[in-house]
C-alpha cells in the first residue's frame, strides 16, 4: 500500500501471519502504523500489512458509476422500481416454498399481476361510488 493512500482516521485490517486485527489509524510514519483497535489496545505494524478499507471506498465514490449498478448497462426492462417489503415471516417461508416447487410464475410478473388486480377492483370501486352519487342514487 503506498504511504500517501493511509491518513489518520482510515479504518484499517493489519495482517501479520494468520492474526488479523482490524482497528483505526492513530499515527503514521515511513514504514509503520499505530492502529487502536475497538478493545482499546494500541498495535504498532508495518504498512505493508494494512488493508485500507476507508481507501477502497474513497476510491469507489472517485468512480462511482453514472448508472444504477446491479444490471450491465443497456439491459433496463422499462418502468421498473425496485421495492422493500416487510412480510409476515411464515408467509414469506411458505411462498418460497412454493416458489422453489416451481409453483409460481417469475416474482415480479407475480407481484405485478397481484398489485395490478387489487388497483383495478379499487377503480371499479370508486367509479362505482362516484356513478351512484352523480346519478343521484346516494343520499
Amino acid at each position: 500500500m503506498a504511504e500517501r493512500d493511509l491518513r489518520i482516521g482510515d479504518k484499517v485490517q493489519l495482517t501479520t501471519g494468520a492474526v488479523k486485527i482490524r482497528g483505526v489509524v492513530e499515527q503514521i510514519t515511513k514504514a509503520s502504523v499505530s492502529i487502536r483497535t475497538a478493545e482499546g489496545d494500541l498495535i504498532r505494524g508495518n504498512v505493508a500489512n494494512l488493508r485500507n478499507y476507508s481507501n477502497a471506498a474513497r476510491q469507489a465514490w472517485k468512480k462511482m458509476p453514472t448508472r444504477k449498478v446491479g444490471r450491465p448497462k443497456g439491459s433496463s426492462r422499462g418502468n421498473r422500481v425496485s421495492v422493500t417489503l416487510r412480510l409476515d415471516g411464515d408467509l414469506w417461508a411458505k411462498f418460497l416454498t412454493l416458489e422453489r416447487a416451481k409453483l409460481l410464475p417469475d416474482r415480479s410478473a407475480l407481484f405485478n399481476s397481484f398489485l395490478k388486480a387489487i388497483a383495478a377492483d379499487k377503480e371499479r370501486s370508486v367509479e362505482g361510488s362516484i356513478r351512484s352519487i352523480t346519478e343521484g342514487k346516494h343520499n
